[in-house]
């Protein structure tokens, strides 16, 4: 029986590696469709404006397509599609007495290279379940394209979990 590996990087960039990292007769049943159809919707994490700050407890670490805002899977220019990291976070946040606090955060575009320097920092292959992530919009980036907002700057911090 060989050693269990962490996966490496993250889904859908070409240095990718999937890991083997689950423990022998682990539960590993993704649940995450059951759950979004019955489940309590979870809110996204928001950044409106400089400053804002969201940190929280990682309590599931996913992946999804990247989809624009019609619902349009996104692609690379080869066909591709794009992935992205989705977190679900146990936060303070709280909208309403009905909120648990729970928010998605979704790691894409110009959060890559900043969660990445954070994992890098805390030596280790990824964010896990128990982590905690800070998450703080802080400035706006140079328009590059025609998009109607500048790209917004990310600083992220990832402590991981203990144990």
């Amino acid at each position: 029986m060989s050693a269990a590996t962490a996966a490496r990087g993250f889904p859908g960039d070409d240095d990718y590696e999937e890991g083997t990292d689950y423990p022998a007769g682990a539960d590993t049943t993704d649940y995450g469709e059951a759950d979004e159809l019955l489940g309590a919707t979870i809110p996204s994490a928001s950044f409106p404006e400089k400053g804002t700050t969201v940190e929280g407890i990682i309590t599931h670490v996913g992946t999804a397509s990247v989809r624009n805002p019609e619902g349009e899977v996104q692609r690379w220019d080869d066909g591709r599609i794009k992935r992205q990291v989705v977190l679900t976070l146990d936060t303070d946040e709280r909208d309403n007495t009905d909120d648990d606090g729970r928010r998605r955060l979704f790691v894409k575009g110009g959060m890559v290279r900043p969660f990445r320097e954070a994992i890098g920092k805390a030596k280790v292959s990824g964010p896990r379940v128990g982590g905690h992530v800070v998450v703080t919009y802080y400035d706006d980036g140079e328009r590059t394209s025609r998009a109607k907002t500048p790209p917004k700057l990310y600083s992220i911090g990832y402590t991981p979990p203990v144990g």
